[in-house]
């Protein structure tokens, strides 16, 4: 808004110049303000990670490790308005247990977190995930996903709009 207004004014002086000839603008130096830019940052790391899950599909505990690349990036804006993304991506190979069957396993994770702002008074939480265990045998393979949608109310109650959860087994 305010670049319009000062745009506006440019052009009524201009026109005021070329109508009146003789008069000139002042040469001042106009202060523009404080600065307004956005600041960016993003972290990469890539780790080891384990963990066993109970499996849906097969009742088998599913014991499973590998390599979770994380990328993080924060985006800060004028007046402390914040928005975090969280990416991890995981790929590793498993274990059922007794079983011995093998998985190779996928795992997607979104996390998002966005702190109240003006236009958006409400903060709110994201998380989003789609997990893939590939069996290679008899087993079936399993995919797993969930959406989870939470709003801080007006009244600092953490409220959840969305919450979904599929689980197939093939």
């Amino acid at each position: 808004m305010r670049f319009f207004s000062r745009m506006s004014a440019t052009m009524l002086a201009s026109v005021l110049v070329l109508a009146c000839g003789e008069q000139q603008l002042p040469t001042a130096a106009v202060d523009t303000g404080p600065s307004l830019a956005v600041t960016t940052q993003h972290f990469i790391d890539t780790s080891p990670f384990e963990g066993s899950f109970t499996s849906n599909c097969t009742g088998e505990l599913i014991t499973f490790s590998g390599t979770i690349m994380s990328t993080v990036t924060i985006v800060s804006e004028p007046g402390n308005d914040n928005h975090f993304e969280v990416v991890n991506v995981l790929r590793g190979t498993a274990t059922g247990e007794p079983s011995g069957t093998s998985y190779i396993l996928i795992d997607t994770q979104l996390h998002n977190f966005n702190t109240p702002s003006g236009p958006a008074p409400n903060g709110t939480i994201t998380d989003k995930a789609v997990s893939v265990l590939v069996s290679q045998g008899a087993a079936p393979n399993e995919f797993f996903s969930f959406v989870n949608r939470l709003v801080f109310t007006g009244t600092g109650e953490l409220m959840t709009v969305v919450d979904k959860v599929r689980s197939v087994c093939r």
